[in-house]
């Protein structure tokens, strides 16, 4: 009983697999059917082919017709694009974390990549001269404060660079 089991399944598999690829191949023939005849009974609206001095003449219409029109709004649009992209200076918060162990190449190197700084190794050279060493936490910088007041910010208790408002 067990050997024609195995025997039975498989026959049945193979039939149910059968089934499935002959009704798969049915509704393929028939899609094809329904293509053909859909383009056959179309409406008869046919491409127009343009030569290559058309399309020309009619790129350079379209580029005269948007040079007539770009000049209204070019100034409007550029002055909406430079209002929305720069900040104003004293609402501009940076806030960047130090972190316990990070030493003074990897701070300064933050510190110019937020944009506080502009030469990490004069920056370096500078703090190394000071006496107070830089302090792990967060430190909070409004606007665009001067290196001395980065070093002092950055030496000093991280809760007193919080901005009160």
């Amino acid at each position: 009983m067990y050997r024609k089991r195995s025997f039975v399944i498989g026959l049945g598999m193979g039939l149910i697999l059968g089934a499935l690829l002959l009704q798969l191949m049915i509704t393929a023939k028939q899609q094809e059917s329904d293509l053909m005849q859909a383009e056959q009974n179309s409406t008869g609206v046919t491409d127009k082919l343009y030569s290559q001095e058309e399309v020309d003449q009619m790129i350079a219409q379209e580029r005269g017709r948007l040079a007539a029109l770009e000049p209204e709004h070019a100034d409007a649009e550029q002055a909406e694009k430079a209002a929305a992209n720069e900040p104003d200076e004293k609402s501009l918060i940076r806030i960047v974390r130090i972190t316990s162990g990070s030493n003074l190449n990897d701070t300064a190197q933050m510190l110019e990549d937020y944009g506080l700084i502009e030469d990490k190794y004069q920056f370096i050279s500078s703090m190394r001269d000071r006496s107070r060493k830089i302090r792990s936490g967060t430190f909070y910088f409004e606007g665009m404060p001067s290196e001395e007041q980065v070093k002092e910010t950055i030496t000093q208790d991280p809760i007193l660079s919080f901005p009160i408002e």
